[in-house]
């Protein structure tokens, strides 16, 4: 049973950690990616996790299910991740030039997963939003984009709609793979 919002659920910075928490009740917090530096000035005190969350969480939830093969957890955790990228991320200066270019014309729209690759890897990226020349995506695993530096799982960028690459079905065994090891 996927995990599904309730009134009690909240948002909350937790200043020790530097992260953003979603509280889900009963002592139970689930710990976002974004940092105080990434974060709008709301999202340093407390807020409900209103309709408008549940129902991107939700949405976002049922997109995932049907393009990522991947284990439930990872599924509430991608989607949660999400949902905090969407209404608490600080727009930053786009990450385009760490990625490769596509041959391929793609329509990006939220909801939609698409594949980042850089000189050393090629990782999936969920799609939070969407213009005609950019989106704001979700790195939903982890990707090296030098040999020395590594975009961690989680991390929300925004990149040049030239770089999304469409989605195969051959990299939905790479996610389950990367579901084993999360």
């Amino acid at each position: 049973m996927l995990l599904m919002p309730n009134d009690t659920w909240q948002w909350n910075y937790d200043s020790n950690r530097d992260a953003l928490l979603i509280s889900l009740g009963n002592e139970l917090n689930f710990m976002t990616e974004l940092k105080s530096k990434n974060l709008i000035p709301d999202a340093l005190s407390s807020q409900i996790f209103n309709t408008q969350h549940a129902i991107y969480y939700t949405q976002s939830l049922e997109m995932l299910s049907q393009q990522v093969k991947a284990s439930e957890p990872l599924l509430v955790q991608m989607a949660l991740n999400a949902t905090a990228a969407k209404f608490m991320w600080q727009h930053q200066a786009p990450k385009s030039h760490l990625f490769k270019m596509s041959h391929e014309c793609v329509y990006s729209k939220p909801g939609k997963v698409f594949y980042l690759q850089t000189e050393q890897a090629k990782g999936l990226c969920f799609v939070i939003d969407a213009s005609a020349t950019s989106s704001v995506v979700l790195l939903l695993s982890e990707l090296a984009v030098s040999d020395s530096d590594l975009l961690m799982a989680f991390s929300t960028i925004k990149v040049l709609n030239s770089r999304l690459l469409p989605l195969v079905s051959s990299f939905s065994g790479h996610m389950m793979d990367y579901a084993k090891r999360a």
